[in-house]
């Protein structure tokens, strides 16, 4: 791709062959360009574009402690660049302040309510990342993140008309540069989806609201329409709200945000699922389809 160019490997195994506890070594390396006009000061006309080199090398480890919740714990160090920033106000040059950073990371996740006779369960993740840049103006910062996620199957059997729902929260403290921004939308590199507003525009990234901190709530209902011994068809209505905030005022989305639309699943023998769906800006009456292939 010309627009976004990527390199990415892991190696992941066993501790000691203890299936309870796993470690993790990545490198993610990315050569992007990104066109912000649209979410750089919102309602600016000015063009602002940049091309955005980012290396992050990283080790982890994981540990379940049983059934109901387990946690991980790494140290990441990363290395970014900016270049050919145009139609940017050097007013915001801090958000594209390159050099190094090194960070601690953790996270949490545990299954809080579990009725197997109702077909119910809550799940949370807490997450907590702590680190420092290497190059002025920037020095220490924090992010937290925090995510609700409830399934339900109303049915006794089957999973026809599965239903979930999810709350997200995210908040940043202190400064940290353009790369480190949440980003609410559909893109391949975000969890965060608001399926109305698709991230790139071209085939460059940044069409999507960013921030340093957000909200989101996702919905969805799903009924099967076809199944056989290969594959599921499934199809149903979904609806995102959610809102980013900036403290400096040059990200973040003015309003709170309301996307809709309807979504179809093909589960390939209980593997691999390809989803396909179309989605609505009810703020802007932009219409998007999108497509990714999860497990």
């Amino acid at each position: 791709d010309d627009e976004k160019r990527r390199v990415f490997t892991e190696i992941s195994a066993p501790v000691f062959q203890n299936p309870a506890a796993r470690f993790r070594f990545y490198f993610d390396g990315r050569n992007e360009n990104w066109n912000i006009t649209n979410t750089l000061t919102p309602g600016s006309p000015s063009l602002a574009r940049l091309n955005v080199e980012r290396a992050v090398a990283g080790a982890e480890m994981r540990f379940i402690e049983s059934g109901r919740w387990a946690w991980t714990a790494g140290v990441e160090y990363s290395y970014r660049e900016f270049r050919n920033v145009f139609g940017i106000p050097s007013i915001a040059a801090p958000f594209f302040t390159g050099g190094s950073s090194v960070a601690l990371r953790s996270s949490v996740q545990r299954w809080l309510i579990r009725f197997p006779e109702r077909r119910f369960t809550l799940n949370a993740v807490a997450s907590g990342e702590f680190g420092t840049f290497f190059r002025d103006p920037l020095g220490r910062y924090g992010r937290l993140e925090g995510t609700l996620a409830a399934r339900w199957l109303p049915r006794s059997r089957g999973a026809d008309y599965e239903t979930q729902v999810s709350l997200h929260g995210g908040r940043t403290i202190g400064d940290v540069p353009f790369d480190e921004l949440f980003t609410l939308g559909f893109d391949r590199d975000t969890p965060l989806w608001l399926r109305g507003h698709p991230g790139l525009q071209d085939g460059q990234k940044g069409d999507a609201p960013l921030g340093r901190n957000y909200v989101l709530v996702n919905a969805e209902t799903d009924k099967i329409l076809y199944r056989n011994g290969i594959f599921t068809l499934k199809a149903g209505p979904f609806v995102d709200t959610g809102k980013t905030y900036d403290p400096s005022g040059f990200f973040g989305s003015p309003k709170w945000l309301w996307d809709t639309g309807v979504q179809t699943k093909i589960r390939v023998l209980g593997g691999v699922q390809v989803v396909l769906g179309y989605g609505k800006d009810l703020r802007s009456g932009r219409n998007s389809f999108f497509t990714t292939v999860t497990k």
